[in-house]
């Protein structure tokens, strides 16, 4: 997310008093809030292993300019992610969850040019797959702290599922690379 709208969004998390986060607000969670934080946060945890590995194991460029992204944008989204789940109370997994665990492990299997088309593929995916649940989240969600931050992380994740496509356009053509301005 640009840089007003995440200080907008720790201003709003530090003015709320640890009173008004006791049980009437753990109370408006629902299901769709608990999906959301369990879930949102396991995706971005995948994102950040994956950019680490691909960090120690690519030679790519265009792979590893992808990863150094990734972390640009994750490593906030996860903080995020933290804060709110401690304000409801609720536990967020230590490590990334079904799909995004599978997608994370095969991509672990992969070397060379099949890891760096795996990683840049992996991206998108997983992107894709958060934006949409940030989308239901918005639709179906009941608190609404976490209803405004999944607004906000779909700046981000729609942002880095750009750079992806971007990055899979130039691997199958170099002359298609094209520029997607920072968004920070």
């Amino acid at each position: 997310m640009t840089f007003p709208a995440r200080a907008l969004l720790a201003l709003v998390l530090t003015a709320l008093p640890s009173v008004a986060l006791a049980d009437p607000f753990v109370a408006e969670l629902n299901a769709a809030d608990r999906d959301y934080l369990v879930t949102g946060a396991s995706m971005n945890e995948g994102q950040i292993r994956a950019a680490y590995f691909v960090q120690h194991q690519s030679n790519s460029a265009l792979a590893l300019n992808l990863a150094a992204q990734v972390l640009r944008y994750a490593s906030p989204i996860a903080t995020d992610f933290a804060t709110y789940a401690k304000n409801v109370n609720v536990s967020l997994p230590p490590q990334p969850q079904g799909d995004t665990a599978t997608a994370l492990a095969a991509l672990k299997g992969k070397t060379g040019d099949d890891l760096n088309a795996a990683y840049v593929a992996f991206v998108k995916t997983q992107s894709t797959a958060a934006a949409a649940l940030s989308r239901r989240e918005i639709a179906i969600g009941h608190q609404s702290n976490i209803v405004t931050l999944s607004n906000l992380l779909i700046m981000d994740w729609t942002y880095l599922n750009g750079l992806a496509a971007r990055d899979q356009s130039a691997m199958a053509d170099p002359t298609k690379m094209g520029e997607l301005s920072p968004r920070r």
